[in-house]
């Protein structure tokens, strides 16, 4: 996720099935993807990369640059 919106100055929001088709994850259930999805953006906002990170109730994974 890092090298993703790394190169995303500002970033619009990705549908989480598409993150999973374009991470390559060879996770088969989205459900799962998104679980660690969730802790990936975590980290990433935990560390100062991100400002905020949210998948909202359409799937959509939102995030904030810092």
């Amino acid at each position: 996720m890092h090298t993703f919106y790394s190169t995303h100055v500002e970033p619009w929001p990705y549908s989480v099935a598409s993150l999973h088709q374009y991470s390559g994850s060879e996770t088969k259930l989205l459900k799962q993807f998104r679980y660690k999805l969730r802790e990936a953006l975590g980290l990433l906002v935990e560390r100062g990369f991100l400002v905020a990170a949210t998948i909202n109730e359409a799937d959509l994974v939102v995030v904030e640059r810092a």
